[in-house]
């Protein structure tokens, strides 16, 4: 994704919309695109794939977690500076 500097405090990317979509995202993407918290949620459908650069799939969340989403951080772990939470339903 290529980001703008006017584009701020975003906090989710819905791509629901029964039309397959291609995001493409990376650590630094979220880092500049999201408020203090660093966190960004992303909706899709089964047609929809998202790429990630930089991000890595948290394997033991555990109350990180989110119910229906797959947890994404740009060191693997729940002690990181980037997370993305991407809905169970996108490809990757």
């Amino acid at each position: 994704m290529t980001t703008d500097a006017n584009i701020e405090n975003v906090e989710v990317i819905d791509m629901k919309d029964n039309q397959q979509q291609t995001l493409n995202l990376s650590a630094d993407d979220v880092l500049n695109m999201t408020d203090d918290n660093n966190t960004l949620f992303v909706k899709g459908d089964a047609d929809d794939n998202v790429n990630l650069t930089g991000l890595q799939k948290v394997e033991n969340a555990g109350s990180m977690g989110e119910d229906g989403y797959v947890m994404y951080s740009d060191t693997g772990t729940s002690a990181a500076e980037a997370f993305v939470y991407i809905s169970d339903d996108v490809v990757l």
